[in-house]
């Protein structure tokens, strides 16, 4: 996928500063969501604590439009800010940039204060699979963290 020219602009700037600032952030997420209504699209994606928009479940029985209409939109629209969608996502919640994006997802956890430091990636995992945590997967730092480690959990109706 290539560039659009707002991220070639949005990541030169980031290569000069150091980082994805919050601002074009921002900016990129609105010509997805300005793109995303163009095609007929209200598409919920919510703020995390991280500052990192996350797509969220969406209740079919309560939306104007198709999930095949969604899916055209986000076709067309995704490639708008993909990169900067990308990359902002793992500077905000994987800064260390580490591989294994459970390890991610319990440093982001014990950073937040919802784990303590005898949690480890192996109780993740077992508790990811039992789907059982010891913090509640809905609190905004717990989702934010999940999500931006690639395991999103939503509640439709939210």
């Amino acid at each position: 996928m290539g560039l659009t020219a707002q991220e070639e602009q949005i990541l030169q700037r980031a290569i000069a500063a150091g980082s994805i600032s919050a601002a074009d952030y921002e900016a990129a997420h609105a010509t997805f969501e300005a793109c995303m209504t163009q095609h007929g699209v209200d598409d919920p994606w919510k703020k995390g604590v991280d500052g990192v928009y996350y797509p969220q479940g969406i209740d079919s029985t309560k939306v104007s439009f198709t999930s095949a209409q969604l899916s055209a939109a986000r076709d067309v629209c995704e490639p708008e800010d993909y990169w900067v969608q990308s990359l902002y996502t793992v500077q905000q919640s994987n800064p260390d940039l580490y591989s294994d994006q459970r390890e991610a997802a319990v440093v982001c956890l014990r950073r937040g204060g919802l784990v303590d430091a005898s949690y480890t990636v192996d109780q993740f995992a077992a508790d990811q699979a039992a789907l059982t945590f010891p913090f509640d997967v809905y609190d905004p730092v717990a989702n934010a963290c999940l999500a931006g480690a690639g395991y999103l959990y939503v509640r439709l109706g939210d």
